[in-house]
């Protein structure tokens, strides 16, 4: 039997060359190849110094790739890349990174074979030897790659029941809870992969109800990114300021504050340092998905990523790459909620994303309201896991105080109480159910709606 060589040069020329040719096709390839798929150094370093100038928004122009190769102490072989560029056309780029991904599978098997020989020969114990086996391969399989007949699905089932009850994972899916017991009551803690939507009508509060849930995952133990696409910064940390220690934002910023309420200020500082997790804050006005998600990715290989809330969807910008292929508003947000969803995947990390409703629906009551009412793209609803609509209703007159001489809500305001309807929920069931804003809280241990 003739022996075949484990990679295809030309495959690997032709994927970098469909790059070069048209950027644009770069998540579709990222989507199938790592940096480890390529089996020549020389596609590998060059496929490394592209990634890094997309994450960056940067041209593929062949002279910029050498300044970023010099940047990144690549030593990229320059004929080679010459070589790429007059090779495919990127209308296959798919088909390419396919060929390329047969022959890292190949590859794959084979280093498996040679190790699988050696411990066989060690005097390694059988059961040691095959356990060790069947962890490398379930590390290499996808989800989307693995057939499965429906005894094997039974015999999975009794391994994914004892995961389940196993103490690690019950630790895990504390973690991750909603920062509300309704919530849990219907929605599972999400797992990494999941896109989480929560939409409301404009100033409804739906920012708090993101910032709480941050907050809660953060005291939990978690990390996340909570991108601002609208607020100004400084208004956003008096405002976080504010929630957190329970000081009306008026009196933070007029520094018409109690004795009491100067304790509490300076308090919260050393609270926050206490959590165990950390939410990092991006103030990211104007930016477009793909920045958004280029981000998202460096910090979750530093570490700093297990979750993302974006605030809010319609606010993000169209890209250079959107651009460049002459996408409408509706294409380019279908585009970015495809980003999003993949981003969920491939870093892995959770995803909340907010999400505006139509104006008309104001005039709406909770039952009324469907996947319709989003503002923008069907396709929000469509990629999200779970759908989650908050709708408040306004009350002409107002809601008084108990002894009359005062109001909760001023004429013409948002009722206190929320309608929480969950209209998909791949993590559980569609409920409807009643969430109340309160007025007051312990601000050490609870969360500002409950």
């Amino acid at each position: 039997m003739e022996l075949e060589v484990l990679f295809d040069q030309n495959a690997e020329k032709a994927v970098i060359g469909s790059m070069m040719i048209d950027p644009d096709v770069t998540p579709e390839v990222v989507n199938i190849l790592g940096v480890d798929d390529f089996g020549t150094k020389r596609g590998k370093d060059i496929y490394i110094v592209l990634l890094s100038m997309f994450d960056q928004n940067l041209p593929y122009d062949i002279w910029l790739v050498g300044d970023e190769a010099k940047r990144l102490n690549i030593d990229i072989d320059m004929s080679f890349l010459l070589e790429c560029v007059n090779y495919p056309t990127s209308v296959y780029a798919r088909h390419y990174a396919e060929l390329v991904k047969k022959y890292s599978t190949k590859r794959f098997q084979a280093a498996i074979a040679s190790e699988y020989a050696k411990r066989i020969y060690s005097g390694e114990s059988p059961e040691v030897t095959e356990a060790w086996l069947m962890g490398e391969v379930s590390k290499r399989k996808s989800a989307a790659e693995s057939n499965m007949s429906l005894i094997q699905s039974l015999q999975r089932q009794r391994e994914l029941i004892e995961l389940w009850e196993s103490p690690e994972n019950q630790e895990e899916l504390a973690r991750w809870a909603w920062a509300w017991a309704t919530w849990n009551s219907v929605i599972s803690p999400p797992p990494a992969g999941i896109l989480t939507l929560i939409s409301a009508a404009e100033s409804t509060g739906k920012t708090i109800v993101a910032e709480v849930q941050a907050e809660y995952w953060a005291k939990m133990g978690n990390n996340v990114v909570f991108f601002h696409l609208e607020l100004n910064k400084d208004v956003m940390i008096s405002r976080r300021l504010s929630r957190i220690s329970g000081i009306p934002y008026r009196n933070l910023v007029s520094n018409r504050l109690s004795p009491e309420q100067k304790k509490r200020r300076d308090a919260v500082e050393g609270h926050v340092a206490q959590w165990p997790g950390n939410i990092e804050y991006v103030s990211c006005a104007g930016w477009n998905v793909d920045q958004i998600c280029a981000e998202a990715r460096r910090l979750n290989k530093e570490g700093l990523c297990d979750a993302f809330i974006l605030d809010y969807f319609q606010k993000i910008q169209m890209s250079p790459r959107q651009e460049r292929r002459r996408m409408d508003e509706n294409t380019y947000q279908r585009d970015a909620v495809e980003q999003l969803a993949i981003l969920t995947n491939s870093a892995p990390c959770r995803g909340v994303v907010l999400s505006q409703l139509t104006k008309s629906s104001k005039s709406k009551s909770a039952t009324l309201l469907t996947g319709a009412d989003l503002m923008g793209t069907a396709a929000l609803g469509e990629k999200a896991n779970v759908s989650v609509m908050l709708h408040k209703e306004i009350l002409p007159g107002g809601k008084p105080t108990r002894d009359g001489k005062g109001y909760i809500v001023d004429p013409g305001g948002y009722d206190t109480e929320a309608t929480v309807k969950v209209v998909k929920n791949t993590l559980g069931r569609q409920s409807t159910f009643t969430q109340h804003s309160t007025a007051t809280f312990d601000w050490r241990d609870e969360p500002a709606i409950v």
